[in-house]
């Protein structure tokens, strides 16, 4: 007698070993989905945070460097003998001696690169992040230079030529004109490489000003990506 083969429980059975095995990819997957967004919005928390940070830092970079700038315009324009003595070591003080310098808050990025998981990002987040690192390494070089001359060219032009020069630089506590004499002599303030020196500080100053101008926008579009996708994510 021929035995007949049960196709119809023999195709169900497949079908149903075949749905198994989909469905166990299908709950993989969404349970990988599911921690990958949670690793994201990680990430993206502490980028927010960090971006927050570093655009109050910048803000407060920008009003130290207009303060800097604007000393040394008085210094170079000012009719420094008619000025208070007190009012001419502050414009010192402020202008010959200060370096501000822009340190962002920018761990998260490390992290997201010692994991290597940049991927997780959204295309448009990690194509800012590019953005935002040139325009940090174009505005280091710059400050770089700034430093530079400051260090190599101005100070020790300072310590040779104007006495009072660290009694100034020290003065932080004590009122500047309690720290100076009764008739302090400006009058090296007044020489050709005194102005050259404190030309050069203010171009570079001055050329500082568009990559600052680049970098605030970089933070505040890349701030604005995290901050959309955060709330896409929550």
């Amino acid at each position: 007698m021929t035995r007949s083969i049960p196709w119809p429980r023999i195709l169900a059975e497949g079908v149903a070993i075949v749905v198994s095995i989909l469905l166990a990819f299908g709950i993989q997957a969404w349970w990988q989905g599911v921690q990958d967004r949670l690793v994201e919005e990680a990430h993206l928390g502490a980028l927010q945070a960090d971006l927050t940070e570093s655009l109050r830092l910048l803000a407060e970079y920008d009003r130290g460097l207009e303060g800097v700038h604007s000393a040394l315009i008085n210094l170079l324009e000012s009719d420094l003998g008619s000025e208070p003595g007190e009012v001419v070591a502050q414009w010192m003080k402020t202008g010959l001696f200060e370096m501000w310098e822009y340190e962002p808050r920018m761990a998260s990025l490390g992290d997201l690169q010692a994991s290597n998981q940049l991927g997780l990002l959204t295309p448009e987040v990690r194509r800012q992040v590019s953005g935002v690192v040139r325009a940090l390494t174009d505005n280091d070089r710059v400050q770089r230079d700034l430093r530079g001359a400051q260090e190599g060219f101005i100070d020790p032009f300072l310590v040779d030529n104007l006495p009072m020069a660290s009694v100034i630089a020290e003065t932080f506590d004590l009122s500047l004109s309690d720290a100076l004499p009764a008739s302090p002599d400006w009058s090296a303030l007044g020489r050709s490489d005194a102005r050259n020196r404190m030309a050069v500080k203010l171009s570079l100053i001055t050329y500082v000003y568009p990559r600052r101008a680049t970098l605030l926008r970089e933070l505040q579009s890349l701030k604005t990506l995290v901050d959309a996708r955060l709330g896409d994510l929550r």
